[in-house]
């Protein structure tokens, strides 16, 4: 049996995810049995529906308990770069820097140096290059901050500043104010603000809205919202009417982020995503309207798409399901992705309701 019969046929198959809602298989259990060659082999096989070799990376992502299985995982997800999928190849450098391992930073700057390779995955191996921090990277973002493509740009900054904020804070982590790290499981690309500070919930808003302040103020600001919105983060913590109106304000604030037709398209990407992490359907008229906005940059419509699989609504679901067929590749298939995305949370959230009853 080949690998790919393998795979088609395995009891967690992406056919049976997509058919039944209440099968809940974890990702890291569903490629176990496979060999380093087999995924590798797997991994590059764009017969393979994109949404099943995405559920790979995010196995592999977990490969961290060892400098050795970390290495043997940036070896394998290094094949997927052969493929044809863009949105693949993207995701597989989003991995590279979730990982945060030194050994991904060589095949990163070559992804972002190749001038041939779609600008949206370029933009997340700089974006990749900046999580996991190295200064050794610094020369290689520095070239590329006057890029032909704004996302490139923008993100090559955008890492330079991180790389810099972490270096600095590793220094002298006592004058640090902000918090490098996320309360979801994500390396985010700029700091979100720690309620350490004196926070105002009005200066908050007004730094991300302000399209002339610089743009890493505008995303510390983008994931303090982020914080705010899923009540990491309580501004008002003796008052929980107030938090809570504070939830949906940062929600509401964050979507007339993502509709200013102002905005470029990296910082529109980022809301998107955030709103993803979030998962509260109140966003999921702002990203439907992004998703349907032929207009907007494939890398902006991507995320969205993504983003409405994870809130994991049946609306959300209709939308995506009419999307699956767009004409712009990585539309399409981040809607596949989105709606495996969405049966996979379904289950996994019934999974959980049905022990909570049987609890009971």
């Amino acid at each position: 049996m080949s690998v790919f019969d393998q795979a088609s046929s395995s009891s967690n198959s992406n056919e049976e995810l997509s058919n039944n809602k209440h099968t809940f298989n974890d990702p890291c259990d569903e490629f176990a049995p496979f060999s380093d060659s087999e995924l590798k082999e797997l991994l590059q096989n764009d017969e393979i529906p994109v949404s099943k070799r995405s559920r790979m990376l995010y196995a592999l992502k977990q490969w961290t308990e060892s400098e050795d299985k970390m290495k043997r995982a940036i070896d394998i997800l290094s094949v997927g770069f052969k493929s044809k999928s863009a949105l693949l190849r993207h995701e597989i450098a989003y991995v590279m820097g979730q990982m945060r391992s030194e050994i991904a930073i060589p095949i990163l700057e070559n992804i972002l140096s190749n001038l041939s390779e779609d600008s949206m995955v370029r933009h997340e191996a700089g974006e990749a290059l900046g999580a996991i921090g190295s200064p050794s990277a610094l020369p290689t973002l520095e070239k590329f901050v006057n890029d032909q493509y704004r996302e490139v740009r923008e993100t090559c900054e955008l890492a330079i500043l991180n790389i810099q904020y972490q270096q600095e804070k590793a220094k002298n982590p006592q004058n640090n104010q902000d918090s490098i790290f996320s309360p979801f499981s994500s390396v985010d690309p700029a700091p979100a603000c720690s309620d350490d500070k004196k926070l105002k919930f009005d200066d908050i808003k007004n730094t991300f809205l302000d399209l002339n302040k610089p743009l890493f103020e505008r995303y510390k600001a983008m994931f303090t919202l982020r914080n705010i919105a899923s009540q990491y983060l309580e501004l008002d913590k003796h008052d929980y009417m107030l938090c809570y109106k504070r939830k949906a304000q940062a929600i509401e604030v964050l979507c007339q982020g993502l509709l200013n037709p102002e905005e470029g398209a990296l910082f529109k990407h980022e809301v998107a995503f955030v709103l993803g992490q979030i998962q509260e359907q109140s966003a999921a008229d702002a990203l439907e309207s992004t998703l349907r906005d032929k207009n907007q940059h494939a890398m902006v419509r991507h995320e969205a798409a993504e983003a409405l699989g994870s809130i994991s609504d049946p609306e959300s679901l209709k939308l995506l399901e009419e999307f699956q067929a767009d004409e712009v590749e990585a539309v399409k298939d981040s809607c596949v992705v989105a709606i495996d995305m969405h049966n996979y949370w379904s289950a996994f959230l019934s999974l959980h309701k049905n022990n909570d009853e049987e609890e009971q």
